[in-house]
């Protein structure tokens, strides 16, 4: 989806199917290597590692895999759903939708596959950073 200025900004569906599955391609990739790299880390930690440095490696390693199946895998698999239904439809040029109607179905496709895949709805901050937002 394209972000746009004016009061029909809500209202338009854009998506051009190649460039967003090589991008998803590469967030993909890109959290698979955090995720590689924060367990390589918790099992290279020394033998004689004190033991509450163990326990906080742990529990950032369990925090960021936890994100990933609850957020970002559910994230990138719907968007990756969409975008191929979008390629399936309309080819690899894409499509720009400006009824109302069809750009929210298009839209809320998305959510509905967010949720199938097991996604959960990011929790409202409370004041502090906790990362950057589901989409």
């Amino acid at each position: 989806m394209d972000d746009i200025d004016g009061p029909s900004a809500e209202a338009v569906f854009r998506m051009k199917p190649a460039v967003a599955i090589e991008a998803l391609a590469r967030q993909f990739v890109s959290g698979q290597r955090l995720l590689a790299d924060a367990r390589r880390v918790l099992d290279t930690l020394p033998a004689d590692a004190p033991v509450d440095a163990v326990k906080e490696v742990r529990e950032r390693v369990d925090a960021v895999t936890a994100l990933w199946d609850s957020q970002q895998g559910p994230n990138l698999a719907a968007c990756f759903r969409l975008a191929l239904e979008v390629l399936d439809t309309y080819g690899p040029d894409g499509v720009a939708v400006e009824d109302p109607i069809d750009a929210a179905i298009w839209d809320n496709k998305y959510f509905v596959w967010f949720s199938e895949f097991g996604g959960e709805p990011p929790r409202p901050s409370s004041g502090a950073d906790e990362g950057g937002s589901v989409r």
